[in-house]
């Protein structure tokens, strides 16, 4: 059986380790990551393809711009423009705001859920399972 201290360790490790994937996904040189990247459907199709569209009306009124497709990796790294949606603060704000939610940390993030469900010490052992099974409803 492990010790409360050693279950708070493996929380901060996996809260840790859910914070740098999120930071990988929403930090890196995507088309979805730039700030100017919106998804147009395709006409007569469920698709959608990745235009780059500046939001200054100044540069969209130019005669030059005739818009960009930026629907893959490649087209992110070199485009002039690539800017991020998110910042650190951001997503780390954002995934504090989830983690204190316990309906969004039991849906994204289980496994430090039922590591803090465990920790909880004002229930006894079948007040806490009672309780997980009342939640599922």
């Amino acid at each position: 059986m492990r010790t409360p201290k050693e279950i708070r360790r493996k929380i901060k490790d996996l809260k840790y380790r859910h914070l740098q994937k999120l930071y990988k996904k929403y930090l890196s040189c995507k088309p979805e990551n730039c700030k100017f990247n919106f998804r147009q459907p395709l006409q007569n199709s469920n698709d959608t393809i990745g235009l780059c569209i500046p939001k200054d009306p100044k540069e969209v009124n130019q005669p030059f711009w005739q818009g960009t497709i930026c629907d893959i990796i490649d087209d992110a790294k070199s485009c002039s423009r690539f800017t991020l949606k998110f910042s650190k603060k951001q997503i780390a704000k954002q995934f504090k705001a989830d983690l204190k939610d316990v309906e969004t940390c039991k849906e994204k993030y289980k496994d430090i859920y039922l590591l803090e469900w465990v920790l909880e010490e004002k229930y006894s052992f079948f007040q806490k399972i009672f309780r997980l099974f009342k939640r599922k409803d």
